[in-house]
């Protein structure tokens, strides 16, 4: 299975990845920081976290609504949980 690329991976998970396309830039800090501000706001009823890498990595997550996407050499991956109260 090959990663999606920025421009298809809205094709794993319409909720999440549009609104995050933007957010991904040219390393893996500022990518996961940038996805986690902008998905406080777009997401409050949820929490999201943000796995990003410079390099492959493998995970295990229990969830209906993720997405994993790559720009240049950073891989995101991005999950929804519910809210904790």
């Amino acid at each position: 299975m090959s990663i999606p690329t920025i421009n298809n991976a809205g094709a794993i998970s319409n909720n999440i990845i549009p609104t995050h396309e933007h957010a991904m830039v040219n390393d893996a800090l500022g990518s996961k920081r940038s996805i986690h501000d902008e998905s406080l706001k777009r997401f409050p009823e949820s929490t999201v976290d943000v796995i990003c890498s410079g390099t492959g990595f493998t995970y295990l997550v229990s969830t209906t609504e993720h997405c994993e996407a790559q720009k240049d050499n950073v891989i995101c991956f991005v999950y929804k949980r519910p809210l904790i109260r």
